[in-house]
């Protein structure tokens, strides 16, 4: 029996420390020497390898983390065999000798097997192989064994691409003819300036031909519908493994090869078939009549918010047989209506209440048989940022379309913008008589943007410097942020050429022809923040993380962040200072023992992660990112 105490080496008294007694010993039970077997159909057997290989799993020599090679020849009469769940072939190494094998305080060190590989060697007995797959460019190609066996059979290690021209297909499972065909393309900002134009074309019978196309994407430089008609003369044909009818992009001119165009090539985010363009906004016509003895004339439509408005009268005309005709005339809309005027044929709109107001005398007006003045109006009316809708909001039509069963918005619908209030309008006319629609100054410049879109959060103006934000003398750089509803959410190249065209007329124009006036966007920088704070209560502990993270998130927004809620200036960060003091306020926050900041930059594409020396340059602006808050009891 193995005793727990050597008695001879303790110190026995009546009242005894604990240090007196001797430590337990421990045994490590290793593997000392292992037999490897196989299945031969009867049992398991030897399998024939060197002595060298029983001592693999010995660790008496320090072997522990160490790679171990094996090499045997295969046995002929090796044969599958059930174990556990899985019968296919087998060998195993069967435990013949322990180190400390009856120690009953000991503790087991059990190998672990990783980074397996296995590989065979056909040199003794070579094998004829079944098939060869060959695959270049996309395209695979199989050659059987008597292929093979012919004389002076080779594969060529690389072979060149039959296209000379970089190209991008899209296949169809049925043959994209009739029309008009129209794909969207969802694309991620493109850079600033013009790009290079693509070149479109269907693979017929006769090979390659030409598509005429109305690109909606102006070359890929924004989202945007792709319309064609299909010719009938298009054909199915394999490529890349796959049987279809194959249209393609080709840069004919090579322009993307070019190191200056790789940073700015097109990258789609989405390709949706059988797409096509809503509009935010519902058109009615009515016809409404007037009194003409009425001494106000008025009328109020059904719906306000008005987009556009066409109002006609009824009134009459002498034909050839000097017959009176029923005719609708157009009438205009005038800021005023003059007094006393019978004969003019004005009115007013208040689009945002949706009255017409016509004036007190309308004397070429015809009455009907019931002696009233007949008018027709034509108007367009839309909500304003209430037509704003996320992808996939829209999941029905208003009305039954043939061969359409379901339809979706794949990206966010645009609408409009809230109405300004009282208060952006008077700042905004306030800017307007100080720039007096000329760009001067920089406060000229972020003025003008304001009357070019109102689609915009916030704009900056930097003068001196390029769209990288380097040096240059007599530089204009503008850097808009777009809205989070609306078009310039996923395609800022748009909101950019409105600006561009809306201020061109109002600037130097040596900026221009110089290429020293640049519309650029902000870097939006991730900001992902771990901070341990300490408590005033410790029964606070949910609530008082929840206001943490939600001052975080409030913090580092960029248009109702900073201390005072007015937001981050376009080239700015915060830092882990201004964070800290910001979460100190937070109620129930007694100390903050650490604060860790990460910022990752937006890529192509996925995040990068930057440090702080990279934040100090650009144009910049802060995100919410993924915060980690921990409680110190």
């Amino acid at each position: 029996l193995e005793l727990l105490y050597d008695a001879d080496r303790i110190n026995w008294k009546t009242i005894m420390k604990k240090r007196d007694f001797l430590p337990d010993a421990e045994y490590d039970i290793t593997i000392q020497e292992v037999l490897w077997e196989y299945y031969n159909g009867y049992g398991w057997t030897r399998l024939p390898l060197a002595p060298k290989y029983t001592k693999v799993f010995c660790t008496d020599e320090n072997m522990r983390g160490q790679r171990v090679k094996l090499e045997f020849d295969c046995p002929q009469d090796i044969q599958r065999i059930l174990v556990n769940s899985a019968e296919t072939y087998y060998i195993r190494a069967r435990i013949v000798k322990l180190n400390n094998e009856f120690k009953t305080r000991g503790a087991y060190i059990v190998p672990v097997i990783g980074n397996f590989s296995l590989f065979y060697d056909y040199s003794r007995a070579p094998l004829s192989p079944a098939f060869l797959m060959e695959e270049n460019n996309l395209v695979s190609r199989r050659f059987a064994r008597k292929d093979m066996e012919q004389e002076g059979f080779a594969v060529p290690f690389c072979k060149p691409s039959p296209d000379q021209k970089t190209c991008c297909y899209l296949g169809f499972e049925s043959p994209p003819t009739g029309g008009p065909l129209k794909i969207l393309f969802v694309l991620q900002d493109a850079a600033e300036g013009s790009m290079p134009g693509v070149e479109w074309e269907y693979l017929s019978e006769d090979g390659w031909k030409k598509m005429n196309v109305v690109d909606g994407t102006r070359s890929f430089r924004h989202t945007g519908i792709i319309s064609w008609f299909g010719s009938r003369d298009i054909r199915r044909t394999t490529m890349f493994q796959e049987s279809l009818f194959w249209i393609r992009m080709a840069d004919a001119q090579g322009a993307y090869g070019d190191r200056a165009w790789k940073e700015c090539c097109p990258r789609i985010e989405g390709v949706y078939p059988n797409s096509t363009r809503i509009l935010g906004v519902e058109t009615l016509t009515e016809v409404y009549t007037l009194d003409p003895q009425q001494e106000e004339k008025r009328i109020v439509l059904p719906y306000g918010d008005i987009a556009s408005i066409q109002v006609r009268v009824s009134e009459s005309a002498d034909d050839v047989e000097r017959v009176r005709q029923q005719v609708w005339t157009d009438w205009q809309e005038a800021d005023e209506l003059p007094d006393g005027m019978g004969a003019s044929r004005l009115f007013t709109a208040d689009r945002q209440e949706g009255v017409v107001t016509f004036p007190k005398y309308m004397d070429t007006a015809r009455l009907n048989e019931h002696g009233e003045i007949e008018v027709s109006i034509r108007y367009k009316y839309c909500r304003g940022d209430k037509g704003n809708l996320e992808a996939g909001a829209i999941d029905q039509l208003g009305r039954t379309v043939g061969f359409i069963n379901s339809s979706y918005n794949p990206i966010a619908t645009v609408c409009g913008t809230p109405q300004e209030t009282v208060t952006e309008a008077a700042r905004r006319n306030a800017k307007r008589l100080r720039h007096g629609h000329r760009c001067v100054s920089a406060g000229d410049y972020e003025a003008m943007v304001w009357e070019a879109t109102r689609s915009i959060s916030k704009v900056k103006c930097f003068s001196g410097y390029d769209q990288n934000r380097k040096e240059k003398n007599g530089a204009v750089t503008l850097v808009v942020l777009p809205k989070e509803n609306g078009e310039e959410s996923y395609s800022f190249e748009r909101t950019r050429m409105r600006i561009y065209e809306y201020l061109s007329g109002y600037m130097d124009e040596n900026l221009l022809h110089l290429g020293l006036f640049h519309i650029v966007r902000p870097e939006m920088i991730r900001l992902d923040v771990r901070v341990t704070i300490e408590l005033w209560q410790e029964k606070e502990v949910f609530v008082t993380r929840k206001r943490v993270l939600d001052e975080l998130e409030r913090f580092l927004d960029p248009m109702r962040g900073n201390f005072h809620g007015e937001g981050w200036e376009i080239g700015t960060l915060p830092g882990k200072n201004q964070i800290m003091n910001a979460l100190k306020r937070v109620k129930g926050v007694r100390h903050i023992s650490g604060l860790t900041l990460r910022g990752y930059k937006r890529g192509h594409p996925e995040e990068t992660e930057i440090d702080e020396k990279t934040l100090l340059s650009g144009y910049l602006l802060p995100m919410s990112g993924v915060h980690e808050i921990l409680i110190d009891m």
